[in-house]
């Protein structure tokens, strides 16, 4: 005991205070972190449906099969199109029936990136936020490359893509079956 008959240190009630106070902070403080992720994911949602769309609507213009490609492991998307198989090398008539083929030409597989800023690897600027999956039809990627095509009317197959931050948040892309359409879910059913 001190000289004037009271203890040094906090009482309970004190302690209890500062207890519920620093718990209060910490609320506040993860809340506002969760807040935060919202704003990044609508961003970024819209910057891929505003892609998701352009690819569907180049598609149509241009006559050509479009596709959007994702690099999981880099976190980076682009748009590629199909090469157009140029008549002039085809070459002339064979000079004997034998050498003739009926058969259809077997169409071109490869895609190179298309001309503009749309085909350069690019990521999403909202750096919490991450593509975290895609589905396409029966199949589904995490990891290496994706992609979703559009064919010459715009069309795609169905497709879902997931992006999700740090902090739990997510958000889905649906890309329409048939239509090409892309629609964003701010609630998506967990995986």
């Amino acid at each position: 005991m001190s000289k004037t008959g009271r203890h040094h240190g906090f009482t309970l009630f004190e302690m209890i205070v500062v207890v519920a106070l620093v718990g209060l902070i910490a609320a506040m403080l993860v809340t506002q972190t969760g807040a935060m992720d919202v704003p990044n994911l609508r961003n970024a949602s819209r910057i891929l449906k505003a892609d998701l769309q352009y690819a569907s609507e180049r598609a149509i213009t241009t006559g050509l099969v479009h596709r959007w490609v994702v690099d999981f492991d880099r976190q980076v998307f682009r748009l590629e199109q199909l090469v157009e198989e140029d008549a002039k090398e085809v070459g002339g008539l064979p000079t004997h029936s034998d050498l003739l083929d009926l058969a259809a030409p077997l169409p071109s597989s490869e895609f190179v990136p298309v001309g503009n800023k749309f085909g350069s690897w690019r990521w999403l600027k909202e750096s919490r936020v991450d593509i975290d999956e895609l589905r396409v039809g029966d199949e589904e990627w995490r990891a290496g490359e994706a992609s979703i095509a559009f064919a010459p009317d715009g069309a795609a197959d169905p497709a879902d893509l997931w992006i999700r931050t740090e902090g739990g948040g997510s958000m889905q892309l649906r890309i329409i079956g048939f239509t090409g359409e892309v629609r964003v879910d701010e609630n998506p059913d967990e995986l």
